[in-house]
Order: C-alpha cells, then sequence, then structure tokens
C-alpha cells in the first residue's frame, strides 16, 4: 500500500500577526542596499501564518530581533557563528545572512523560538528541532522530505535509538539530522496525528518511538514518486586546477573569508578550470575506530564556511571537487588498519557517516565531484568489499561524479574497485629519477 503524506499545509493559510508588529529587523553592515523590511517581511509573514493555522489563532507570538548581515564572514566576526541562520533563545534574536549566495531568513531559524515558547522545550532534542524544520517546506529547495527519502534509498537515514539520543543527536551530522528530524515529524503527524505528536513532544515514549523505525523508512521509500532527475553525462570533462585548502584557522583567512573568495579568483586566472575543496576531520589513533567530528566552529571547515568556498568556486568558473580528508596526527591514512573484524565494521560505520554527511552536502550544493577517500592504502588493500558497499550507499544519495585519491605506487596499481567510481585518482608522487643528479 503506498502512503501518501498528507498533513500539509493547505495553500489559503490562516492570517498570523502582522509579521511588522513581530520582528524587528537590524542592519549590522552599512553596505546592505536592499530594503531589508520589503525583502524580509513577506518571508516571515508567510511562515508566521503556517504556524498560526498549526497552533490556533489565540497562540501569541514573542517579538523576535533580527539582525542582517551581509556576508557569513561579517557574521561570524561578529557573533562566533559562521552559519547562515542562528537563534539566541535566550535574547529571542536571530542572526541571518542575506546575499547573492545566502537566504538566511528562508532557513526560518525563528521558529525554534516560537515552538519552545508556545509547547515548551522539549525533552527530546529531535522533535524540538523537528518540529520547527517541518514548516520550512522548501528546506533546501526541494524539501526535507525528499532528501530523507534520497537518505532511506541508500539505507543511510539515522536509526531512531541515535535520532532519540540528544548526545548523540548534537554529535552526528546536522545536516542529516536535521533533514531526518523534520521528515520524522512529518511521519508522525501523517500516521499518528496532531495531538500524539504534540504529547510526545512534552512527555516522550521512547521506547514507542524508537519500534517506529522500519514504518518511518518505508513511508519515505513510498510517500512520493521516485525522483526522475537527469543523469549526468557519461561523457567526462578534462580538468586541471589545484587543491584549495583551508589555512590559518581564523575567521579571516579561511574558507568563507574575502581573502579567500580572492584566493579563487586567482586559481581561475592561471588557467585553471577546477578546484578541490578540502574539509578535514581528524583521528587520533589510526589502529582504534572512533567517530569522525564534523568542524562547527567559525574558523574552522564548518559546512556553511565548505559550501560558500564551492559557491565562491562556481562563480569564478571553476568546477569543484569535494575533497574531505582525515587527518592524523604524526601519521598519515595510509596506517589505518584495524586489529580484527569487528574493529574494521565498526570504523567503516564511523566513516560511512562522515562520507555521507558530506555527499549530501555536495547534492544540496551541487559540488560537480566527491572524493570518497584518500590515501586509505591499507583498508583498500584489506577491505575492497567495504569501499564497494560504500560507493553503492553513496550513489542514490548523490548524483555528480565519484573519485577516490589513491596513494602513488602499490595502491594505485591493485586497487579493484576503479570501474564502480567515474574517475581514477592518483596522488602522484612518483619519483622523477633515482639519480642524485639527473
Amino acid at each position: 500500500m503506498r502512503i501518501i503524506c498528507l498533513f500539509l499545509l493547505p495553500l489559503s493559510l490562516s492570517a498570523g500577526p502582522p509579521a511588522k508588529d513581530i520582528f524587528r529587523i537590524v542592519n549590522k553592515d552599512p553596505d546592505i542596499s536592499a530594503d531589508l523590511h520589503s525583502l524580509l517581511l513577506p518571508e516571515f509573514q508567510t511562515n508566521l501564518n503556517a504556524l498560526t493555522h498549526f497552533f490556533g489563532e489565540a497562540a501569541t507570538f514573542p517579538p523576535i530581533s533580527v539582525e542582517v548581515f551581509n556576508s557569513l564572514e561579517s557574521k561570524a566576526l561578529a557573533q562566533g557563528n559562521m552559519s547562515p541562520a542562528h537563534a539566541n533563545q535566550e535574547f529571542r534574536t536571530i542572526y541571518i545572512v542575506q546575499n547573492e549566495s545566502w537566504n538566511g531568513a528562508s532557513f526560518h531559524p525563528e521558529n525554534e523560538i516560537f515552538v519552545t515558547a508556545l509547547m515548551g522545550k522539549s525533552p527530546l532534542t529531535c522533535l524540538r528541532k523537528g518540529l520547527a524544520l517541518w514548516f520550512v517546506h522548501n528546506w533546501h529547495e526541494k524539501g526535507y522530505l525528499y532528501w530523507a527519502k534520497k537518505l532511506a534509498i541508500g539505507n543511510n537515514l539515522p536509526r531512531l535509538s541515535d535520532l532519540l539520543d540528544n548526545t548523540r543527536f548534537e554529535e552526528n551530522s546536522p545536516l542529516i539530522n536535521g533533514c531526518t528530524a523534520a521528515a520524522f515529524t512529518a511521519f508522525l503527524l501523517d500516521t499518528r496525528g496532531k495531538a500524539q505528536l504534540l504529547q510526545w513532544y512534552r512527555q516522550p515514549d521512547l521506547s514507542a518511538l524508537a519500534a517506529l523505525d522500519e514504518e518511518f523508512r518505508q513511508y519515505l521509500l513510498d510517500c512520493f514518486p521516485d525522483d526522475a532527475s537527469a543523469k549526468k553525462s557519461k561523457t567526462l570533462p578534462y580538468w586541471k586546477g589545484f587543491n584549495f585548502a583551508h589555512e590559518g584557522y581564523q575567521i579571516y583567512n579561511g574558507y568563507g573569508s574575502e581573502l579567500a573568495k580572492t584566493s579563487l579568483q586567482k586559481l581561475a586566472l592561471t588557467g585553471s578550470n577546477a578546484v578541490a575543496i578540502v574539509p578535514y576531520t581528524f583521528m587520533r589513533d589510526p589502529k582504534l575506530p572512533a567517530g569522525f567530528p564534523i568542524p562547527k566552529r567559525a574558523g574552522s571547515e564548518n559546512d556553511a564556511a565548505v559550501i560558500e568556498a564551492g559557491i565562491q568556486a562556481k562563480k569564478t568558473g571553476l568546477r569543484t571537487l569535494l575533497k574531505p580528508q582525515i587527518w592524523l596526527r604524526n601519521s598519515w591514512p595510509g596506517e589505518i588498519n584495524m586489529a580484527c573484524e569487528d574493529d574494521w565494521d565498526l570504523f567503516f560505520d564511523y566513516y560511512t557517516k562522515w562520507v555521507v554527511h558530506y555527499a549530501l552536502l555536495a547534492a544540496i550544493y551541487r559540488f560537480d565531484a566527491l572524493c570518497i577517500g584518500v590515501e586509505m592504502v591499507q583498508s583498500t588493500k584489506l577491505k575492497p568489499d567495504k569501499w564497494r558497499q560504500l560507493i553503492r550507499k553513496i550513489r542514490p544519495l548523490y548524483g555528480g561524479y565519484l573519485t577516490y585519491a589513491a596513494n602513488w605506487g602499490e595502491e594505485f596499481e591493485t586497487i579493484d574497485f576503479w570501474d564502480d567510481l567515474d574517475y581514477i585518482g592518483l596522488d602522484c608522487y612518483y619519483p622523477l629519477s633515482d639519480q642524485a643528479a639527473p
């Protein structure tokens, strides 16, 4: 039986309070030339109408201050947060970036403030964030149900037991968790009803919610027709360019900064037509499996900074390769080697979750290609089937070109899963000569 997503907001919504009475808009960058009230109030009004339709006309919305910045860098320098939009519950203030690349208002960070004011703070982070995001039906253009279905097809959805664990929710991919939490909210509304959802919001039944795992996944697979997007060309273009590394680890000199934008413009002038954007994670011990953190601090290779680097590269005419890498102190990825099968299974579970985060990011923001690993010599030699499995999980989510960056020599020459990829990747450090004075 096919399930149809029924609990959608109607085209004609209850009229909410006037947005001009709720939102106080403050221009934090004097060189923003747009009329911010004309630009932002219609967006906020539509959202208020949707909230009013859901919570009722008696709902009282607290006033919200809106601080508007003209760049990620400007916002990060002022707030220590580089995301295009975030909220401060205590001060009932949202901070957004509005420019030709980012429409921070469309993320509606005010919803977390409104939902908490109207409902209280749910014991479950996923229900609080999920209900706030549920109103944002155009989440990353195509909507959270679209992207959640993509995750479900590749069996990449987080287990509900992980989603319902507040600590794990905060530790894991914010992109995947936000998408899944909103989709789970839609599922609960469609299948259990509004009253049950709001009851679980206030007093969650963890065992009852966790038991819905398989039903939720099937709901996503069935809830609307399969995507019929055009497939990528089988004719691969010729790429030439550089790794573009995030250096300095300050807000003003890494990805997302004006200096980075200038560097990309200079790269384009060299005759390059492509650039690799390289977000790093770290691993403490190449012999012990552990989760791979996703940078969040302003000044790091956080998601918004990585996306901004990709956007700026495309504006200069460069193709983009997203190339996430593992950094190890006093070691390198070629030394990653687990002691037993259980450790290998755990390592690839952690690694897959990390790569899938960037696969979703690359799909949403249209990176031209994705590199799924770099110089992981022992793992590709000993566990090629794990790599094939990883590739199969990524394909339904990310439709661009896939490659792997092999170390020169034995790894490059003996990898047997090249046919599963679109490009062969070689880190080409072959010696030019073995003579002391060639």
